[in-house]
């Protein structure tokens, strides 16, 4: 049997239709490329082509190559590139009866618990109540909430991984979301994992992301998670936090399902004591983003939420990290993402959006 018919038959005929929704005018498909080369490497690894024929196979259309490429490179160490081969890591060998979820979360896995522990350490408080959503950032998060110095939290959670965790502490209280269990994200989705937060009233809300622009949110579009993302983005929280990092501003992933603006937002000060109605500029990026991607107008977008939250926290990993991150030859990279870093700051008053840096030393990670 041919390589491709042996990937074909082993992606199940469901998950083939979710993954042709992929925008792949981005970069960000990294989740596909990784599947592919973890389903079909070898030790003696795989040719970009191959990839590429694989991919192709997969989806129904061709991904440029400088995509794949791009994507391979940000799964380091997963994978290594050596030339036009890609070679399997012994962790990703091991992790081929394991779930997408924990692929996923053994990348960036340094930033996830600095950003966690920001989050914990300087925006959570005791009594709290919490809506946690899905997703591995979101898991450290609750790692740093059941060992940390914090305590009594109140928790709403459709993440699995984040009840295990919180069990090892009997001073959090857990609310789990009902919903349809999928094992490729460890979560609960679906209309019935939404609750009411009139019964339910939520200091903070954390709602994992898969790919930012400065204008959009995305998520992987795993079947039954584009609803309830759209639900989440617009709790009526204090906060509305989104643990990320800097290689997620790259740009879109499968599905988008908010707007990095607050609903009631009507007005922005133009200088001195001037105001206008909402800023034009802001307003243009968003649809000609739109319409770069759908192509002309599209009454679509009305249906992607704007959030309800006071305000919209996207937290980074430290800047020490980025500069370990992003070494000389990825300079050029990191001052693109960090463009829209400060894009997002800058509109801030308008927006109710801003980035914030972990505030968090190398000795604060060491256990």
């Amino acid at each position: 049997m041919s390589m491709k018919k042996s990937l074909k038959k082993k992606v199940p005929v469901s998950r083939r239709k979710t993954l042709r929704h992929l925008d792949v005018t981005s970069t960000n498909i990294s989740g596909v490329v990784l599947e592919v080369i973890r389903e079909n490497s070898k030790r003696s690894g795989l040719k970009i082509d191959t990839i590429s024929d694989l991919i192709r196979n997969l989806l129904g259309y061709k991904v440029d190559r400088e995509v794949i490429i791009n994507s391979i490179q940000h799964l380091i160490p997963l994978v290594d590139l050596e030339g036009q081969r890609v070679y399997p890591s012994a962790e990703l060998l091991r992790s081929k009866d394991t779930s997408f979820f924990d692929t996923r979360k053994s990348t960036s896995r340094r930033a996830k618990r600095a950003v966690a522990k920001h989050i914990h350490d300087n925006m959570m408080s005791t009594l709290g109540a919490v809506f946690l959503d899905g997703g591995s950032a979101c898991e450290a998060v609750a790692e740093e909430m059941a060992r940390g110095e914090q305590s009594q939290f109140t928790v709403m959670t459709n993440n699995r991984k984040a009840v295990k965790a919180f069990m090892t502490n009997d001073k959090i209280r857990i609310h789990l979301t009902g919903g349809i269990y999928k094992s490729d994200d460890e979560t609960f989705v679906g209309q019935e994992a939404v609750f009411d937060t009139r019964k339910f009233n939520v200091k903070h809300a954390i709602i994992g992301v898969s790919g930012l622009t400065p204008t959009h949110v995305f998520n992987h579009d795993i079947l039954g998670e584009e609803y309830i993302k759209k639900q989440y983005w617009q709790i009526p929280a204090e906060w509305l936090i989104v643990p990320a990092n800097l290689r997620k501003f790259e740009g879109k992933d499968a599905s988008c399902f908010g707007v990095l603006c607050h609903a009631e937002t009507t007005h922005v000060e133009t200088g001195g004591d001037v105001y206008e109605s909402m800023d034009e500029a802001i307003e243009n990026k968003r649809k000609a983003w739109w319409n770069d991607k759908y192509g002309g107008d599209s009454t679509e977008e009305s249906e992607i939420p704007r959030f309800k939250a006071e305000a919209c926290i996207i937290v980074i990993e430290p800047e020490w990290m980025i500069d370990e991150e992003f070494e000389k030859e990825e300079k050029e990279l990191r001052d693109v993402l960090m463009s829209k870093v400060e894009e997002i700051n800058s509109n801030s008053r308008a927006t109710r959006v801003c980035v914030v840096f972990s505030d968090v030393k190398r000795k604060d990670l060491k256990r």
